[in-house]
């Protein structure tokens, strides 16, 4: 079965970003860019409903393309942001991400990227993640809160 879709190590970089810009024009496939951003940043990415942004190690690559069998993990959760289920569950099960802020800032970069964005997306991402962790309400109020705290040293 043919997929129609491209995956580029280092989609954040310079080379990368510049590929994904002509492959977009040149084809009509679904890009998927991995990248642990050591030297590319969220800044290049390409703002394209095709393109996909997993933040990942290139050597993980099928974890970071298997993680979940549910296949409507990769598609993203927002409009605006590329945040997917599978990059939650990576980021929890490979990267130790415990905390909203884990997921939300430091491992997809959705709060750096659109701050308000990242809002509405707080609920859907605590769902995930409490039902991995195996947390309860009164975390995810907490968690919630604490993360809301945080998104207002980002708003302009």
């Amino acid at each position: 079965m043919k997929k129609n879709i491209i995956v580029i190590t280092g989609g954040a970089g310079f080379v990368g970003s510049n590929l994904i810009t002509l492959l977009l024009k040149k084809t009509k496939f679904k890009i998927i860019s991995i990248d642990n951003y050591s030297s590319g940043f969220a800044k290049n990415h390409i703002k394209e409903k095709r393109v996909k942004y997993i933040n990942g190690d290139a050597r993980e690559i099928k974890k970071i393309l298997r993680i979940s069998s549910d296949h409507k993990a990769n598609e993203s959760l927002s409009k605006k942001i590329n945040i997917t289920k599978n990059q939650i569950l990576w980021g929890i099960k490979n990267e130790m991400a415990l905390s909203l802020e884990d997921i939300l800032a430091r491992r997809t970069r959705c709060l750096f990227l659109d701050v308000f964005e990242t809002e509405k997306l707080i609920d859907d991402v605590l769902d995930i993640m409490a039902d991995v962790l195996n947390k309860n309400q009164k975390w995810k109020t907490q968690e919630k809160l604490s993360f809301l705290s945080l998104t207002k040293k980002y708003k302009i």
